[in-house]
């Protein structure tokens, strides 16, 4: 997956450093909420609501 040609430059960068979602833990724990991710899709968020922010450290926190 590539980011998107309208980000800016620091966005791209920071998508490149993103790392791939891996199966296991974390992609269940998201598509079990809802979440979609397209193959090789990045753990790369726009987190600029705080439920959204909430539910990324809920999922970094959970045993």
């Amino acid at each position: 997956m590539a980011p998107d040609a309208s980000w800016d430059v620091d966005a791209r960068r920071m998508f490149g450093w993103a790392s791939p979602v891996p199966e296991g833990r974390y992609l269940d724990y998201l598509t079990e909420r809802g979440w979609t991710f397209p193959r090789g899709g990045r753990l790369f968020f726009q987190v600029n609501h705080s439920s959204v922010l909430a539910e990324i450290a809920q999922m970094l926190l959970e045993p």
